[in-house]
C-alpha cells in the first residue's frame, strides 16, 4: 500500500457549494470566499468552478422563483417586491407635501419692502416695483 504525502484531497460538500453560489451572487469576489472556506484561491477555482461560473445564476433564479410562488399564493409583500424587482414595473412614487420655504429675516425684509406698496394708495405713486423713485 502506497503511503499519502501532505494533505488529504479537498472534497466540497453540498453544504459548501450552496455558499459558494450565494456568495458568488451577492458578489462576493474568489478570494474572500476560499477566506470564508479556509482553502486557497486556486482550490476554490479548482473545485468549485461550477458554483463559480453558474452558482450566482442559480441562486438568483431560486430568488425570483420563490417570489414569484409567494405572490400567486397570495403574499402581497412578495407580489409589490416581483412587480418592482423582477416584472418590470415602476415603483409607486410617494408624493409628500412640500413645506413652504423659510424665509431669513433679509429675505423677510426684501420682501416686505417690496410688497409695501401693494393694495395701498401708494402704489400708484411708487411703481408697480417700487424702483421708479429717485434717487
Amino acid at each position: 500500500m502506497k503511503a499519502t504525502i501532505g494533505r488529504p484531497r479537498f472534497r466540497p460538500t453540498k453544504e459548501q457549494r450552496e455558499i459558494v453560489s450565494i456568495l458568488r451572487a451577492s458578489g462576493h469576489d474568489e478570494n474572500a470566499i476560499a477566506a470564508y472556506l479556509d482553502i486557497a484561491p486556486g482550490t476554490l477555482r479548482a473545485r468549485f468552478r461550477h458554483e463559480l461560473d453558474h452558482g450566482a445564476l442559480k441562486a438568483r433564479a431560486a430568488v425570483v422563483i420563490a417570489t414569484h410562488r409567494a405572490a400567486a399564493a397570495g403574499n402581497s409583500g412578495a407580489a409589490r417586491v416581483w412587480l418592482q424587482e423582477f416584472a418590470g414595473a415602476e415603483p409607486k412614487a410617494k408624493v409628500r407635501p412640500r413645506k413652504p420655504a423659510v424665509l431669513g429675516k433679509k429675505a423677510q425684509a426684501e420682501r416686505a419692502s417690496v410688497e409695501a406698496s401693494q393694495n395701498t394708495g401708494w402704489a400708484e405713486l411708487l411703481g408697480e416695483t417700487g424702483s421708479d423713485r429717485p434717487n
